[in-house]
């Protein structure tokens, strides 16, 4: 049976409940694991794949077609420019592409007659568009851009790629001996160069760790690499600083994003059929979830089948977490999750709001002000201690590194009791937690 860590934090060490599902400090029978060097910078959609049916509009395609026999671009009639090309992948014939838009249209499939309804138009989104548009805004215009090639188009399923950006963490060497997945097959190649985002390997390393890749394109996907080199790769480094430096810093206006330390990413790719086994197994007409967009305070019901990414959003967080369980890094496999994983396991949040700004509360210095309030703090601590069966002498050694130690010593000299004392004490209570069963 594969267990959690217990999570805490300063602040909820201060508090009759000290356990904080977003707590940084993890507890359990191995030990006590501080994660807060490991910063979540982002968490985002990277990708949208929006597929629609429906019948051709004849003479946009003719139009195509001759743009592509003549090496031509196709003018839209908004007077968008698209470079056009040949599809050679998805069963599509065309594909027309605006890198300045962010936005790849793959068109008239090759197994279906242009004047029949069928899935004749797959939309691809990069992240330049979707960090632009709320959720909202990117449906009505991937709903727009199919109208205008397509007879009253209709939705028939998306996919999605979400990404977490992280800094202070990075893969452990002896990643692949505790990562759990079904994946069996490895395959490795070197260099940075070699890297796909398209890539259908099972499982894939690249250059000692610097990227992997588990699972198959047509299902679910966990991708693991260092996204700082991948932007540089591509020269997108500058757009993505920007969305990293919206995390404030532990002070007002800075930023937690460290420009001289690597950012690697965590990425989920969901294809579309497996987002529909979600549904089908999940979801039916009484359980319809809502997203509120935070900007126009609109509350948009969802269809549960999930053909449309609007019908998705509310559901991202939750995909996210059921997919970093099947793709999942554990200490002890199958008995005990990494702490690290688990903070991105249960940390992401997708579209749970818009605002650009990261508001910062400025806290207040642990035992400055709220004295009485360390011997609380001290309990909380000793009672996860008892609950995760930690030795006295372990006990000791995690308190010295909790990050209010000195705020205890202080507090228990102000009583006349010296550091000796206090050990003994602390060993007392400790013991007292455990027969007791104050845990």
């Amino acid at each position: 049976m594969l267990h959690l860590w217990d999570r805490t934090s300063l602040d909820s060490l201060f508090t009759e409940n000290p356990i904080d599902g977003r707590g940084a400090i993890m507890l359990s029978s191995r030990g006590q694991v501080d994660t807060s060097s490991m910063k979540i910078l982002a968490s985002t959609v990277d990708t949208i794949r929006q597929l629609y049916v429906g019948i051709i509009n004849p003479d946009r395609l003719s139009a195509l077609e001759q743009a592509y026999k003549g090496h031509d671009n196709y003018v839209a009639d908004d007077g968008t420019l698209y470079a056009v090309g040949g599809a050679m992948q998805g069963g599509y014939k065309y594909r027309i592409q605006s890198n300045d838009i962010g936005v790849i249209v793959m068109i008239k499939h090759r197994y279906h007659d242009p004047d029949a309804k069928a899935p004749h138009v797959k939309i691809e989104l990069s992240p330049k568009l979707i960090q632009s548009l709320d959720p909202l805004e990117i449906q009505h215009y991937m709903d727009d851009l199919a109208s205008y090639w397509l007879d009253d188009p209709q939705p028939t399923g998306c996919a999605v790629h979400m990404a977490t950006d992280i800094q202070g963490w990075q893969p452990p060497h002896d990643l692949l001996n505790r990562f759990v997945c079904r994946s069996k097959r490895i395959a490795s190649n070197s260099g940075i160069s070699d890297f796909s985002i398209e890539s259908g390997q099972i499982a894939t390393t690249y250059n000692y760790g610097q990227s992997m890749l588990f699972g198959t394109a047509r299902s679910m996907q966990c991708a693991i690499y260092n996204k700082t080199a991948e932007a540089l790769h591509r020269d997108k480094l500058d757009f993505w600083e920007a969305i990293w430096k919206r995390l404030g810093g532990d002070d007002p206006f800075t930023s937690a994003y460290d420009p001289e330390k690597p950012v690697w990413r965590v990425e989920i790719r969901l294809h579309q059929s497996v987002i529909r086994e979600f549904a089908s197994g999940t979801l039916d007409d009484t359980s319809r979830f809502n997203w509120l967009n935070t900007r126009t305070g609109e509350l948009i019901g969802t269809n549960p089948e999930l053909n449309r990414f609007i019908d998705i959003v509310p559901h991202l967080s939750g995909l996210w977490r059921k997919s970093m369980m099947s793709f999942r890094l554990d200490l002890d496999k199958g008995k005990l999750i990494d702490p690290f994983w688990q903070r991105l396991l249960q940390d992401p949040l997708y579209f749970d709001t818009e605002e650009t700004l990261d508001y910062k509360r400025l806290k207040k210095t642990p035992g400055q002000g709220s004295e009485k309030n360390i011997g609380l703090a001290l309990g909380n601590l000793l009672s996860l201690y008892a609950r995760n069966s930690f030795t006295s002498a372990y006990a000791l050694h995690c308190l010295a590194q909790c990050g209010i130690w000195h705020e205890i010593q202080a507090y228990y000299e102000s009583r006349g009791i010296g550091l000796a004392e206090l050990k003994e004490l602390i060993k007392q209570k400790l013991t007292q937690r455990r027969l007791l069963g104050r845990v």
